[in-house]
């Protein structure tokens, strides 16, 4: 979901600079917009690899937080129009209620990734000797 969400704005930005030029109007819109499609372009390839994948569910709470908050300005705002997320034509409100999910799919797999390490870790195998 992360790599489609990062080649539509690679693809179509204007939203999403819409989107910030509303709500942090004082810093640049397509810089943060080129930052966002490299971060979850790297993000959603970790998680797909399955490589460090705690870091990487920690990772992706903490970007879901970003623009949670990034949403929540616009809301409050009154912005009306599209955030560009995914190339859906989704309100602000939809986009957080969105991301509440998202971000309990990655509490989940940060804890089911947790819990892994502790059950493959050596300090949890008896030792025979």
């Amino acid at each position: 979901m992360l790599v489609y969400a990062a080649v539509h704005k690679a693809i179509d930005s204007r939203d999403a600079q819409r989107l910030i030029d509303a709500t942090l109007p004082a810093l640049p819109a397509p810089k943060l917009v080129r930052i966002t499609v490299v971060a979850e372009w790297i993000l959603g390839l970790i998680l797909i690899a399955g490589f460090r994948q705690r870091a990487a569910f920690l990772a992706l709470l903490c970007l879901l937080a970003m623009f949670s908050g990034v949403l929540y300005r616009a809301k409050l705002a009154g912005f009306s129009g599209s955030c560009g997320c995914l190339g859906l034509d989704q309100s602000a409100s939809g986009a957080l209620m969105r991301n509440a999910v998202l971000a309990a799919a990655g509490l989940l797999g940060y804890s089911l990734s947790a819990a892994r390490v502790r059950s493959v870790s050596p300090s949890s195998q008896r030792s025979d000797a």
